[in-house]
């Protein structure tokens, strides 16, 4: 996960779906008669109050998917190709619940259905509940569930928005969750020379908290993640040598020029794992710029904390 900056252009069906006659007044509609529903018979009619639609039209998915690399924006992982991109909501539309163990909430945040700065594009292992196998579990053999769902924890559940009127109380809501256009998960998030991923341990404990829930909510833990970031972290390091000897060589003998140009070839080739658009950028910055800080380098780890 790394942090991404928003364009304020919004999708044109988002700005259709949110002018007078479109979905999200419908929407609002239809939940402001529930909840009136509610106050007069005190019970629920039927088990889903509305379907939204329409919030993952092709012009939003390209901009999400230029956006963020075709990657999933939690995971980093590339899901262009597959066909498994899902256009999830980080605040839930229809429904939330605060934890998994908890009974959930049949009103979730409805009125952010169209909302561009709602919506991320994600893999289908981040965005669903399913039992997964996961790395340091007291049991790696037993699987557990991970993905998001309509999960959406606050550091304090008393003050969860419920309805659109009070919409204007969602800056009093603390989430647990990391979101990419408005946290930098690099302050939340550390991976080891080996791909494993953990919060940071700081005194914070607001950044730990968020780290810990985001990996477990996402998944970001999973088995088969691991094995993938594990590759990319060895290939990492195998770049890593072939820089360190081209610097024994080069500091040998730093007047050949060959040997500078060959120098600054692996160099580049290793920063290169940092780029943006590539795979586990995240972890790659974070191998990267300590190998960097034990050898003396600058490291430009910078150019992947936003997305331009």
């Amino acid at each position: 996960m790394i942090k991404v900056t928003r364009p304020t252009e919004i999708p044109a069906t988002l700005v259709s779906e949110c002018a007078p006659g479109g979905r999200l007044e419908k929407a609002i509609k239809v939940y402001s008669d529930y909840f009136k529903s509610l106050e007069v018979d005190g019970e629920v009619k039927s088990e889903k109050i509305h379907k939204f639609l329409n919030y993952d039209e092709p012009d939003v998915r390209q901009k999400l998917t230029e956006l963020f690399h075709r990657k999933c924006a939690y995971c980093e992982s590339f899901y262009a190709g597959t066909g498994l991109l899902e256009i999830e909501h980080f605040r839930p539309k229809a429904e939330v619940r605060q934890d998994r163990d908890v009974p959930k909430q049949r009103t979730g945040y409805y009125w952010l259905a169209w909302e561009w700065k709602n919506l991320l594009p994600s893999c289908h292992n981040c965005n669903s509940v399913i039992f997964q196998y996961v790395v340091g579990s007291d049991n790696p053999e037993v699987k557990v569930l991970r993905g998001k769902g309509n999960l959406f924890p606050l550091l304090d559940n008393n003050k969860r928005v419920i309805n659109h009127e009070n919409s204007d109380f969602l800056a009093n809501e603390i989430p647990l969750l990391l979101n990419p256009c408005e946290d930098d998960p690099k302050s939340y998030l550390e991976f080891s020379d080996e791909g494993h991923i953990c919060p940071k341990e700081i005194e914070d404990s607001l950044i730990y908290e968020k780290g810990y829930w985001s990996i477990l909510t996402y998944g970001l833990d999973r088995k088969d993640l691991f094995i993938e970031r594990n590759y990319i972290a060895n290939l990492i390091t195998k770049q890593i040598g072939r820089v360190r000897r081209c610097m024994t060589k080069w500091m040998s003998d730093n007047n050949n020029n060959s040997l500078e140009e060959e120098l600054i070839q692996e160099r580049d080739d290793l920063y290169d794992f940092m780029r943006p658009e590539r795979k586990f950028s995240l972890m790659a910055s974070q191998i990267i710029h300590r190998f960097c800080v034990d050898a003396g380098l600058d490291c430009p780890c910078c150019i992947t904390s936003t997305i331009e």
